[in-house]
């Protein structure tokens, strides 16, 4: 690559790249067009005649309650990872010498890797007339350093990407917006952005912009059950004390040391005690309530909330972290609710999964 000033060739002492994460609105994708460009539809709708009939008939139970081409497709990247399905790089079966590779994936061993994963998707799609294709590369490869930046404000990460990050997914096109990445791997995240576009105006401005207070819920305080119980034990001690010191010693150690774990793995075992029962309820509180525990477990492993940041704007932050687009993917939901008092109980499954792996990355 060559960098030209003008039409003479010309050397650069420093550059900034800025670099936007892929975007979709919802809305837009389920109303798109179906009606492709021949070109599309001639390279990207191509398909073996040997493909099994099981294949078809698969891809068209998957979909067939859907009617627009992003919930079809939504529909298939689903379909791994609730059906058995295994991700794994070793000891992957091999088909047999005429035995069809995606044919002996989804009904056979059920087990494999991104590649296996994302060619069954696209073969699905083909074979219901949604033009698809493969994309190989790699993945955003793991945070080794951050330090100073020189241009801008805060810290400059380090990534490592090596031949174990690289991965492949898939792409459907959309006649009015273009290629869209999905994920089908099980136990891989879609980096980028699907969101739902939210009238703002000056209430709702004041709204983001005013709630910086966690409020106290029924969720529980950590310090607060901790006190509790040291009060408790305290009472316990005083009883015992009168028929040995020697017990209440041993006891007072056993407790203290006890009530140390208890506080230095809080928010583990709190949060595990939430997921599980965070997924068996379904309601705007219950929504609203997991929304500010996350915001606690995050501030409390160092992702600080500055007082003028809006709820939007911290999630990017969260997200340029973690190299995802979930927190705000999760926060759009919440302040769906929280503002516009919409019901999202249709939405609760794929909010509960953001809302885990955000937890469980930050504890990580």
């Amino acid at each position: 690559m060559d960098t030209l000033k003008g039409d003479s060739p010309a050397k650069l002492n420093r550059y900034v790249i800025n670099y936007d994460f892929p975007s979709f609105e919802y809305d837009q994708l389920r109303e798109s067009s179906t009606e492709d460009p021949e070109e599309i539809k001639e390279n990207y709708l191509q398909l073996p005649d040997s493909l099994p009939g099981r294949v078809r008939n698969l891809a068209s139970q998957i979909i067939e309650d859907e009617d627009n081409r992003y919930d079809k497709a939504k529909a298939v990247e689903s379909y791994f990872s609730s059906n058995g399905f295994e991700y794994s790089t070793t000891d992957v079966p091999v088909p047999d010498e005429n035995e069809d590779y995606v044919n002996q994936f989804l009904f056979e061993s059920q087990i494999g890797y991104c590649d296996n994963f994302s060619t069954s998707m696209v073969v699905m799609l083909r074979s219901e007339g949604i033009p698809a294709r493969w994309v190989k590369g790699f993945t955003g490869g793991e945070r080794i350093d951050a330090t100073e930046s020189p241009y801008t404000d805060g810290l400059q990460n380090k990534y490592e990407i090596t031949s174990g990050n690289a991965h492949s997914w898939v792409e459907v096109y959309f006649p009015d917006v273009g290629w869209v990445p999905f994920e089908p791997t099980k136990g891989f995240t879609n980096n980028a952005d699907f969101y739902t576009d939210i009238e703002t105006d000056d209430s709702d401005s004041a709204a983001s912009g005013s709630d910086t207070e966690t409020p106290e819920d029924n969720m529980g305080n950590p310090q607060q059950m901790e006190d509790q119980e040291a009060a408790s034990d305290s009472e316990s001690v005083n009883i015992n004390s009168e028929q040995s010191y020697v017990w209440v010693y041993v006891l007072a150690v056993f407790l203290l040391l006890a009530l140390l774990v208890l506080y230095v793995t809080r928010y583990k075992w709190i949060s595990a005690f939430l997921i599980r029962r965070y997924r068996k309820r379904e309601d705007e509180e219950t929504y609203e309530k997991a929304y500010q525990y996350l915001l606690k477990v995050l501030d409390h492993k160092g992702f600080k909330r500055k007082p003028e940041q809006t709820l939007r704007d911290y999630a990017f932050v969260v997200d340029r972290h973690f190299q995802s687009n979930d927190m705000r993917r999760l926060t759009n939901n919440y302040e769906r609710v929280l503002y516009r008092n919409e019901s999202r109980r249709s939405h609760w499954p794929k909010v509960t999964e953001l809302w885990e792996n955000l937890i469980k990355k930050a504890l990580s």
